[in-house]
Order: structure tokens, then C-alpha cells, then sequence
């Protein structure tokens, strides 16, 4: 399963599960793609919530991969993770697509943080 992630600046594509004939069945939640030289995936079924990024989402690459607030970069991702609200009444926080989350920018705001595995 690969969630919440971003994958980018591959020289190939973001996730490759080889030139086989078939699809491979992994499980892919709100995943962001950007600049992969051949494309977002390949033989990877394409999954939900896919995001397409036209621009960097990182406040400054290479040092601080903080997500930023660029139109179609980082702006496109804040709240945008998986699983997102939780249904009857189980939050009201959402996590980001990335490594990085965000700080709680006031008292009422609120955030869900994923685990990875």
C-alpha cells in the first residue's frame, strides 16, 4: 500500500512495477506526482485520489521539504490526505500528502497525522 505520498524528479516514473503484461494490485491513496521523466506510474493501478502537481510543492528543495502554498504544488496537498475526515463524528482533522505535516496555524484548527508503515 503506498498512501500520502509524493513521488517526484524520477528519472522513469514515480512508481514502476516493471514492464510485465499485467497490473499489479497494490493499493494507492492519495499519492501526488510531479516531474517523473516518463510518466506518474506504470503496470500500477492508478489508484484514488491521485494528484497531479504542476508545480514544486516544497518550500525550498534539497533543504526544507516543507509543503508550501503554491497553486498547483503544495497548496494542492494540505488537507488533501488519506483517510481525510473521519465519518460519524470521529474528527474533524485531515492530514496532508507528504512527509511533512503542517503546524497547527490556530487553537481551532486541527490535523490529522498518518502513520506510515
Amino acid at each position: 500500500m503506498i498512501s500520502n505520498s509524493i513521488l517526484d524528479a524520477n528519472t522513469g516514473y514515480g512508481v514502476d512495477a516493471g514492464a510485465g503484461s499485467f497490473t499489479m494490485p497494490w493499493l494507492t491513496y492519495n499519492n501526488a506526482f510531479y516531474s517523473n521523466t516518463a510518466g506518474a506510474i506504470r503496470n500500477v493501478n492508478a489508484g484514488i485520489g491521485t494528484i497531479t502537481l504542476t508545480a514544486s510543492p516544497y518550500v525550498s528543495v534539497g533543504t526544507n521539504f516543507a509543503l508550501n502554498t503554491t497553486a498547483g504544488g503544495g497548496a494542492l496537498l494540505l488537507n488533501a490526505g488519506f483517510p481525510g475526515v473521519l465519518n460519524n463524528g470521529g474528527g474533524t482533522g485531515h492530514a496532508a500528502v507528504g512527509a511533512l505535516q503542517p503546524n497547527v496555524s490556530t487553537a481551532s484548527s486541527s490535523r490529522g497525522f498518518p502513520i506510515v508503515q
